[in-house]
């Protein structure tokens, strides 16, 4: 039995049923098509007026914020490369030394149920 045959032994309710399904389904996809193409900019178009506006604008300089070290969020950027180190977590790798120095300390899962730091160095790395 075709698609059209199915649609004419419908009832006038399952129809009207179908027909706001079928709007709200176009009127959302039309929706989501001007969103899309408008570049996702969720304000509306300012209309022109009739009436010419006297407010001037002014143009205030802002200047840019002070970077900021993105691990710690504290202070200037690292100025040179970061390192990773890796610490064993175990009694015989105790005690760990220097943990306090890291900008950033991973705890990660490694085998049998046991645990490992990664400390990461960016501002406080020491000469040797």
């Amino acid at each position: 039995m075709k698609l059209t045959d199915r649609i004419g032994q419908w009832s006038a309710k399952q129809k009207a049923i179908a027909a706001g399904i079928a709007v709200v389904v176009v009127g959302g996809g039309v929706a989501g098509l001007t969103v899309a193409l408008s570049g996702g900019s969720s304000k509306s178009a300012a209309l022109p007026s009739s009436t010419p506006s006297t407010a001037t604008p002014t143009s205030t300089p802002t200047s840019a914020p002070a970077p900021v070290n993105p691990l710690t969020g504290l202070g200037a950027p690292p100025t040179g490369p970061v390192i990773g180190v890796k610490i064993d977590d175990t009694a015989n790798g105790r005690p760990q030394v220097g943990l306090d120095k890291a900008d950033i300390v991973y705890v990660e899962q490694a085998e049998g149920g046991l645990t490992r730091l990664l400390a990461v160095f960016a501002t406080n790395k020491q000469a040797d």
